[in-house]
C-alpha cells in the first residue's frame, strides 16, 4: 500500500502565496514517490484539475492517511475536528494569523476570526505535543516559542515554496517618467496602503509629481470600510492621477507589471513573510521595506529598511529615499544585485526543499516503512 500524505488547508487557490506553498509541497512529495492529497473545503477550478483533493472535510476519512502537513494561516474549525481524528504524525505549516487588532474597525468577522486562529495556535501547538512544526520565518517561529519555551526541538524555520523563479529578469535598467513605485497585497488594514498613499503625496508635494503608484490587490467585501477609507485618502490628498488600482490581474500581467515598475515600496504593519518582496527582487527591483515582523528578514541584507512612518517627517524620509534609488544609478544597481543574491542564497527551490524536508524526515524516520514507497 503507498504511504498517503494529507495536507490540510481550508481554501486552496493557485495564485496566492500558501497555495503556492501546497503545491511546492505537493509536487515535492509527489516526485518522492508518495500518494499526496490536498484536504480542505473550498479549491479554485485550477486545483481541481490538477492535483488529487479530498473535499468537504468533515465527510473525509482520516484513517486513509499516513501523515498530515496542516496550513494553519487562520480559524479553521472543521480543520481542528479533522486533526482530532487523525492519529498518526503531524507536522503543522505556520504561516501566521494577522492579529485581530488590524480588523476591529472594519469587520467584526475577521476580527473573530482572527481573535479564535491566535487561539487556536495555542491549542494545536498544546493539543499535540508530539507534532512537529516548520514555520515560514524566524518571526513565526519566535511566536511559536513564545507559546512554548520547551517545545524549540519541534519548532523548525522553512521559506514558503514560491514561483519566484518565473519573475526573473535581467534587465536593471529604470524606465523614463514617471517613476513607477509597485506594492501587491490585498486590501487588508494591516497592509499599509495608507502610508503608501502619504509617502506619494509628500513626493509629489516636495520633490517631483513624475511618479506613479502602482497598488495590485484583491478588494474584499468584508473589508469595503477599509478600501473606501483608502479610496477618500487618494482625494483628500489630491493624488488620483498619481495612484493606479488594479484589483485583479492575471499572472502575466502581474509579471509585466513587475517589469514595468523601478522601485518595490512596502510598508505593511503585519506580515508573516511577504513573498512579493522577493519577487520584486527576482524582477530586478530595488526594495524598501518597513521593519515590521518578518520584513527585515525576508528583504535579506543590503536593503534599505526603517520603521513604520508617523510623521510627516517620516514620510519625506521615505519620499527622499525613493528619489535617491531613482537618481542614483550606482545605488540601484548595487540593490538589484544584493536582493538577487538575497534570493540565490536563502530562498532558491533546493534550498527550500532541503529545510522542508529537515522538518518532515524525523516524522518519516519514526513512522515511515520504506517499503511502504512506490
Amino acid at each position: 500500500m503507498s504511504y498517503h500524505i494529507g495536507i490540510c488547508h481550508q481554501h486552496v487557490r493557485a495564485g496566492d502565496a500558501i497555495g503556492h506553498d501546497i503545491y511546492g509541497i505537493y509536487d515535492l512529495l509527489s516526485s518522492m514517490g508518495f500518494m499526496v492529497s490536498i484536504v480542505g473545503d473550498y479549491f479554485d477550478d485550477i486545483t481541481l484539475k490538477n492535483k488529487r483533493v479530498a473535499e468537504d472535510i468533515a465527510k473525509v476519512n482520516a484513517s486513509q492517511f499516513h501523515l498530515l502537513i496542516y496550513h494553519h494561516s487562520t480559524y479553521w474549525e472543521g480543520g481542528e475536528q479533522f486533526l482530532h481524528r487523525f492519529h498518526g504524525p503531524i507536522l503543522f505549516r505556520y504561516h501566521n494569523v494577522t492579529p485581530h487588532l488590524f480588523f476591529q474597525p472594519y469587520s467584526q468577522l475577521y476580527t473573530d476570526i482572527c481573535y479564535k486562529g491566535r487561539e487556536q495556535t495555542q491549542r494545536f501547538i498544546h493539543s499535540f505535543p508530539h507534532a512537529f512544526w516548520t514555520a515560514d520565518s524566524a518571526h513565526n517561529q519566535s511566536e511559536l516559542i513564545e507559546i512554548e519555551p520547551f517545545g524549540r526541538k519541534r519548532f523548525f524555520q522553512s521559506p514558503p515554496f514560491h514561483r519566484t523563479q518565473e519573475f526573473f529578469s535581467v534587465s536593471t535598467k529604470r524606465s523614463e517618467n514617471p517613476l513607477n513605485i509597485l506594492f501587491v497585497g490585498r486590501f487588508a488594514p494591516n497592509k499599509g496602503h495608507i502610508h503608501l498613499i502619504r509617502t506619494i503625496y509628500v513626493y509629489t508635494a516636495t520633490i517631483s509629481e513624475s511618479i506613479v503608484l502602482r497598488i495590485i490587490g484583491a478588494q474584499d467585501p468584508e473589508l469595503k470600510e477599509y478600501y473606501a477609507e483608502v479610496i477618500e485618502e487618494i482625494q483628500k490628498l489630491h493624488v488620483e492621477k498619481f495612484v493606479e488600482i488594479h484589483n485583479h490581474v492575471s499572472h502575466q500581467e502581474l509579471k509585466n507589471l513587475f517589469y514595468q515598475s523601478d522601485i518595490y515600496l512596502c510598508l505593511s504593519e503585519h506580515e508573516g513573510f511577504c513573498v512579493p518582496i522577493i519577487e520584486a527582487q527576482a524582477a530586478g527591483l530595488p526594495v524598501i521595506s518597513s521593519n515590521c515582523c518578518a520584513l527585515k528578514e525576508t528583504i535579506g541584507s543590503g536593503q534599505f529598511v526603517s520603521d513604520i512612518p508617523k510623521t510627516p517627517e517620516d514620510y519625506y524620509f521615505y519620499a527622499r529615499l525613493i528619489h535617491e534609488i531613482a537618481t542614483n544609478s550606482t545605488l540601484r544597481n548595487q540593490l538589484i544585485e544584493t536582493g538577487y543574491q538575497n534570493i540565490m542564497h536563502r530562498f532558491s527551490i533546493e534550498k527550500i526543499e532541503n529545510t522542508f524536508l529537515e522538518a518532515l524526515l524525523p516524522l518519516l524516520e519514526i513512522h515511515f516503512n520504506p517499503t511502504d514507497i512506490r
